[in-house]
């Protein structure tokens, strides 16, 4: 990733947890961005989110490329895209509207229940995955994506089981103690996949 910026603002990238806390992207092992190049690590197939962090309001506009090893040391690269991201600013910037919120209305509410069992038998054990808002036949509904199928598929969380074996299971920081106890064994689904 490389980017410029007119007045001179930097661009700051990180992913966090409970346990691990702050954490580089960057083979740096840094946690700002080099305008003229940096690499964010990904050493494992997984979709992770970073945080991302701008210094001042502006224009920035960054130059991105993947590349993909494989376990002969040979590579494959994407074409270079490229991104507008303006901070600080919606001026000129058209925001979608929701059609399902008319002017004084009271937003739709949609519940859902996850499926989640102990044990790692006859469950979803492995991926990444999204919860988020879906319009079908006039109702607001959660939707699950699931990005283990390429291109990602929407679910009904209902017609999914997560299963949560040894690898979810950790001592309860003191970050979570308005859940459990610190200490006490607990089962956690983490923002950033774990391998």
């Amino acid at each position: 990733v490389s980017y410029t910026n007119s007045n001179g603002g930097r661009i700051s990238l990180w992913t966090e947890d409970f346990l691990s806390g702050r954490s580089s992207r960057l083979r740096s092992g840094g946690f700002e961005l080099d305008p003229h190049g940096s690499t964010i690590a990904q050493d494992y197939l997984s979709h992770t989110h970073a945080n991302w962090v701008f210094s001042q309001a502006g224009s920035y506009e960054l130059s991105v490329q993947a590349r993909a090893y494989r376990n002969d040391g040979s590579f494959e690269t994407t074409r270079s895209a490229t991104y507008l991201i303006e901070v600080g600013s919606t001026q000129g910037v058209s925001m979608p509207q929701n059609s399902a919120v008319q002017s004084g209305e009271t937003p739709n509410q949609a519940i859902t229940t996850l499926n989640v069992q102990v044990g790692s038998e006859g469950g979803i054990t492995d991926g990444h995955f999204d919860l988020g808002p879906a319009i079908e036949n006039g109702q607001l509904v959660a939707r699950i994506k699931d990005d283990r199928s390429v291109p990602a598929v929407w679910k009904d969380p209902a017609s999914m089981t997560f299963a949560l074996g040894e690898k979810a299971k950790i001592k309860a920081p003191e970050a979570l103690s308005y859940a459990a106890d610190p200490g006490q064994d607990v089962w956690m689904i983490p923002a950033t996949q774990i391998r």
